[in-house]
């Protein structure tokens, strides 16, 4: 049986066709343009990845920020469900999982058995998070695949004194024109929301293994970050985390469907 999981963040829709828990075909795709049409041309490259037509897509499941969007999912799960699923999946050993989007961090626990037994979100308003990682790295005119190896030349990371991102965003501009070096910049930023997701472990009396999905998966100074906080090893999963979501959110349609 294939299934289809189709993740709607803030910024992103990622797409994944799965049979029999591996992927056959995927697609990122950022949100630029009218949703339907974004959602259809993403949808089409994922089949086009695959090699297979629509109509042999038995089940389709809507998960994140934008899943009532998805008029026709044959099923909508949380998000902290489908990335746990994704990354259980991928390792059974794995006991919490952060799931570092755009705007959201996202955290939940995980039992052997690979079910969620408590979950946690950080604060809506926060300068914390990968959306506001992104504008001041293109203030900084940095691209965002450059971001985790200039942040790593920093010696004095550059501490934000404000947590809501409007305050913040104008704190760093002005830093920025009083001649703050970007990758200071660029390190404060994911120091602080490594330290944010920190926190919310130690509210939760989370467990290690930890796992980071989500896009800042793919930035490893934030995973390097992390894991000093913590004093142990943080893991990244052995597929694009930036798709984990999508990925689960299938591997849970196929679980519903009896596949």
């Amino acid at each position: 049986m294939i299934t289809a999981g189709i993740d709607i963040g803030t910024r992103f829709v990622k797409i994944c066709l799965v049979r029999e828990g591996r992927i056959l075909g995927s697609d990122i795709r950022e949100l630029n343009g009218t949703f339907q049409d974004v959602l259809r041309q993403s949808y089409r490259a994922a089949l086009d990845d695959a090699g297979i037509f629509g109509f042999q897509v038995r089940k389709k499941a809507a998960t994140g920020f934008g899943s009532n969007l998805v008029h026709r999912a044959d099923f909508v799960f949380d998000e902290e469900m489908c990335a746990a699923r994704a990354v259980w999946h991928l390792d059974p050993e794995a006991r919490t999982v952060i799931d570092a989007g755009s705007l959201f961090l996202n955290l939940c626990t995980l039992s052997s058995r690979g079910v969620v037994s408590d979950k946690a979100v950080n604060e809506k308003c926060a300068a914390g998070s990968g959306r506001f990682l992104d504008m001041i790295a293109g203030s900084l005119g940095i691209p965002v695949e450059e971001i985790s190896s200039i942040a790593a030349t920093s010696e004095t990371p550059y501490r934000m004194s404000n947590s809501c991102a409007v305050f913040a965003e104008s704190e760093v501009i002005s830093r920025i024109n009083m001649g703050v070096p970007g990758r200071d910049i660029l390190a404060g930023i994911l120091i602080a929301i490594a330290e944010k997701a920190q926190t919310m472990i130690a509210k939760t009396g989370a467990r290690p293994p930890v796992t980071v999905v989500g896009g800042l998966g793919n930035i490893p100074f934030f995973n390097e970050a992390l894991a000093r906080g913590l004093g142990y090893e943080v893991k990244v999963i052995s597929m694009d985390p930036q798709l984990a979501p999508a990925f689960g959110a299938a591997l849970n349609a196929a679980d519903r469907a009896g596949g």
